[in-house]
């Protein structure tokens, strides 16, 4: 990377892939700084980040968010915020606020000095249950049972139609399944690992389901190459996955293998599978690799074995 380095304003920088893009864009070079709400906590769980500029504001309404930006102009914009993505925070006021609000009061917070590209962060809950064994394409249905899939997939429809007004450049990606080091830790891998380390069961729901598992670095340089893609935006919506269908079953047992614990205390078909969620999640990246030329490259025996590694430091 050459001349001036772009720039970014990372929102939603504190959660999983929020903190792992930002110390990732600023190894890669970019000038990076994270919008965050202090009064919350945000920017003392990301002080400890060399190079990472901050801007700060009190809250997240328009006119505060006006105020904070102060008319400061960013190459890219990446929007990682999200609520409702733990199933107990997941009420409607929350999961609009969170999501619809937040995107359409940074958006017309940023209208007056806009980005060269703005970059929602999607997720496959978006999309509508299936149980056809069909990778599933960007142009799959959005009509979801999922609370918290309608208020991202309303957040994208809105997002777009909000951002064309306003004249900003913006595309979506969809993620599908990420997980790596930094999980938190009632996430399937950290709470496993902790578990079978004291030897204790591991309640698990049936492990049928067949998952698109992202791990975390290929969605980091999905990001990156999004970002460098002059023509990112001939597509409103990109699927970020790896197309490879696997079990949570395959998953959880290559937990246990990998720390070497008896699959006999992988307890399936003891917690039961969600309503709200589809026995196949697998997605079509193939818009994507075409536009940009990424390619996932961590398969999930790899990728546990990086996460738990992580984890065990």
């Amino acid at each position: 990377m050459t001349g001036r380095s772009p720039s970014v304003l990372i929102l939603g920088g504190t959660g999983f892939i929020g903190r792992a893009l930002i110390s990732f864009l600023l190894t890669e070079g970019f000038s990076v700084t994270a919008l965050v709400i202090p009064s919350r906590g945000q920017q003392g769980r990301l002080s400890d980040i060399p190079g990472l500029s901050f801007l700060t504001t009190s809250s997240s309404e328009s006119a505060d968010l006006t105020t904070a930006l102060g008319g400061k102009q960013f190459d890219t914009i990446i929007n990682l915020a999200a609520a409702g993505v733990r199933p107990d925070e997941r009420s409607a006021r929350n999961l609009y606020d969170g999501n619809i609000g937040f995107l359409l009061n940074i958006l017309s917070a940023v209208s007056k000095a806009p980005p060269r590209l703005f970059i929602q962060t999607g997720s496959w809950f978006e999309y509508r249950q299936t149980l056809e064994p069909t990778p599933i394409t960007e142009s799959h249905s959005l009509l979801t049972l999922s609370i918290y899939g309608s208020a991202k997939a309303a957040s994208y429809i809105m997002g777009t139609a909000s951002a064309y007004s306003l004249r900003i450049p913006f595309v979506c990606l969809r993620l599908f399944h990420v997980y790596g080091p930094g999980e938190p830790q009632h996430r399937l891998i950290p709470y496993m690992q902790q578990q079978l380390i004291e030897g204790k069961t591991v309640n698990l729901s049936s492990g049928k389901q067949l998952r698109d598992f992202t791990y975390l670095t290929d969605v980091l340089e999905a990001y990156k190459a999004a970002i460098l893609t002059p023509t990112i935006t001939a597509h409103p919506v990109y699927n970020v996955c790896t197309g490879t269908p696997n079990t949570v079953r395959k998953m959880c047992e290559t937990v246990a293998d990998t720390l070497g614990a008896p699959k006999s205390l992988l307890k399936f078909g003891a917690a039961q599978n969600r309503d709200d969620e589809s026995d196949w999640g697998i997605g079509d990246s193939t818009l994507f690799q075409g536009v940009t030329g990424w390619r996932p490259q961590i398969g999930i025996q790899v990728g546990v074995k990086n996460t738990i590694e992580a984890l065990s430091r």
